[in-house]
This record gives structure tokens, C-alpha cells and sequence, in this order.
């Protein structure tokens, strides 16, 4: 066995060298293009790009996903200056109708992905009164979104304390 292993040192010896130099050149060869997605926040419209890199999908194609966190009038003017590629957010609509160049490219939800998460000991919506509600902003979707949602289970809107929270 120790002889054999003699052997083969050898050759070990000289391939693993012209492996890592292929491996290398291979890798140079065909850099990663760097795709730049704006978003406002990161959660529920952001996760499955996350899934996307960590699974190895982009990188499978050719190209890093960087997802940059930031105001969505700050995300309109780098992708409209061309410094971003994609923006990841309904609210370019406005945008949109206004006459700015961009187009939808994905719609990915038939229905806003927000979800009202409380502690164990809330059973109904009528133990919400009195109770702090964190939300994104008084204007956001999700604060109109569980305003009008309150309202439809009959529980007053002063009766409840919103705190904004931020996205």
C-alpha cells in the first residue's frame, strides 16, 4: 500500500496544480455580471430572490443579484441613471403614469402579502383595542390595509394606538 502511494504522489502532484489553474481560468473567463435591484424594504417581496442566490440559480446564468436597500425616489433616479437595473416595488407606478420610461415586469401576487402577527394571548380582533400597532406609515399599504381591515371586524379606530415603525 505504501508503495502505491508512492506511486501516485506523482501524479497527484501535477494534476491538482492544472485543476486549480483550469478551475481558475474557467472562472475568469466568464465573470459574474452584477445585476443591481433597488427595493424599498426587505421581507416578503425580496425572499424569493434571496432563495434565488443562496440556491445558486443566478449564478447558474451568469450573473449576481445585489439587492440595495433604499427610498424609492432615490431607486427611480439610480435606475433612471442607469446605476440600478431593476426596481423591486409597485410604487414606480406612479412613476410609470407620469411618463417616466420603465416598464412592469414582473407582477408576482395577486394580493398584498401582509399579515397581522400578534402575541398568543390576542384571540379575536376585538382584543386589539387598547393594544400598540405597529406599522410601515400612516400612508403605507399595510397601514391602509389594517385600518380598513379593523374597521370590517367592527373594532373603532381610536381604540387603537398605531406606532410607525418604518418598513
Amino acid at each position: 500500500m505504501r508503495l502505491l502511494w508512492i506511486r501516485l504522489t506523482p501524479i497527484v502532484t501535477l494534476s491538482v496544480p492544472l485543476v486549480i489553474a483550469t478551475i481558475t481560468h474557467a472562472h475568469g473567463a466568464e465573470a459574474s455580471k452584477v445585476v443591481r435591484m433597488m427595493t424599498r424594504a426587505l421581507g416578503d417581496s425580496t425572499v424569493i430572490y434571496e432563495i434565488g442566490q443562496r440556491l445558486g440559480f443566478y449564478q447558474e446564468e451568469g450573473f449576481r443579484l445585489e439587492l440595495i436597500l433604499t427610498k424609492i425616489s432615490t431607486a427611480t433616479q439610480a435606475l433612471l441613471a442607469g446605476n440600478a437595473d431593476y426596481l423591486n416595488h409597485g410604487s414606480a407606478i406612479p412613476v410609470i403614469l407620469r411618463g417616466m420610461p420603465l416598464k412592469v415586469l414582473l407582477v408576482d401576487s395577486d394580493r398584498p402579502p401582509h399579515f397581522i402577527v400578534t402575541t398568543p394571548e390576542i384571540n379575536s380582533f376585538q382584543d386589539i383595542m387598547g393594544k400598540v400597532f405597529a406599522i410601515d406609515d400612516h400612508a403605507g399599504a399595510s397601514g391602509l390595509v389594517v385600518r380598513e381591515v379593523l374597521a370590517q371586524n367592527d373594532v373603532p379606530l381610536d381604540k387603537v394606538h398605531f406606532r410607525v415603525l418604518g418598513p
